[in-house]
């Protein structure tokens, strides 16, 4: 909540503007330029839902991190000086949460950034943040995207190395497409033991508001555009075993199974999130995105 200076600033004042400095106060990484568009997302997935969008905003400072491939938050270089253009390259993306970093240096592993989101070319593009989301236990994943062309296997969000294999003994977890686009898939190391859960059916060249819930004690539950899309259990169940690797987006480390996807946006949240922030945050996505995929 703010306090009683940040209350006296929001006297007097709209109640779009006012979210729109609230979201400054709350969400101070959220670049000015895009503080507004993120208020009218807010209000528009609120609007007859029975909850504010003051609401909306504390949900997402619960996050641990939010990419969003955008101009506002890319750059071309690694070092964040030239910012990327429409139809370039992304060599640095900012994460809106907790500053969090993604590079990468190679140009001919850079994804491009689109008008709705970054474009991995389904060869070798992949941006990394080192030994970062290094979850243990409960995670949450929720990602705006298009799944553009059929792989047999393409890695989405991954904490491993390279490997010529698909489940191989240095992985901690990915979140990958299998089978030519089919099903999503959690692979992660519990107890010990590498464990892959699918979903159920997918589809190549649809938009996909799609969260990945992760409960190392029980199992996966994977959701799409609001509604549950499969699940599964862990057996052993346990913790999910650590290891020292790098956080990487659009393919395992250093490139092997890499994504043809298009992705808009990448959430993350460590622990447990209620269905109704679920919700809340697939309709936040859906229009700040303008997908129209949830009603």
């Amino acid at each position: 909540m703010p306090n009683i200076v940040q209350r006296r600033v929001l006297t007097g004042v709209s109640t779009f503007n006012k979210l729109v400095i609230y979201i400054g106060l709350k969400l101070p990484l959220i670049p000015a330029s895009q503080r507004s568009l993120v208020a009218f997302a807010a209000i528009s997935s609120a609007t007859g839902q029975g909850y504010t969008p003051q609401s909306v905003i504390d949900t997402l400072s619960t996050l641990d991190a939010w990419w969003s491939f955008e101009v506002a938050s890319c750059s071309q270089d690694t070092a964040g000086v030239t910012p990327s253009t429409i139809g370039g390259v992304i060599g640095r993306c900012v994460d809106w949460i907790s500053g969090l970093v993604v590079t990468q240096a190679s140009t001919s592993f850079k994804p491009t950034l689109r008008s709705n989101g970054a474009d991995f070319d389904t060869v070798d593009d992949f941006l990394q943040g080192g030994n970062i989301l290094n979850y243990a236990s409960s995670f949450w994943c929720m990602t705006s995207l298009s799944l553009t062309s059929a792989k047999a296997f393409q890695m989405l969000f991954t904490r491993s190395v390279a490997s010529d294999t698909v489940n191989f003994t240095d992985v901690q977890w990915e979140i990958r497409a299998n089978n030519a686009n089919t099903a999503y898939q959690f692979a992660g190391r519990v107890n010990s033991v590498l464990q892959t859960i699918s979903s159920n059916s997918i589809a190549t060249g649809q938009n996909y508001i799609s969260s990945v819930v992760v409960d190392s004690a029980t199992g996966t539950n994977f959701f799409n555009n609001g509604s549950a899309l499969g699940s599964g259990s862990f057996s052993p169940a346990g913790t999910i075993n650590p290891l020292t690797v790098n956080f990487t987006i659009g393919a395992r480390s250093t490139g092997t199974f890499s994504a043809a996807a298009r992705i808009r946006s990448a959430m993350f949240k460590s622990g447990s999130l209620s269905t109704s922030d679920r919700q809340k945050l697939e309709r936040f996505l859906d229009r700040y995105w303008s997908t129209s995929l949830i009603a």
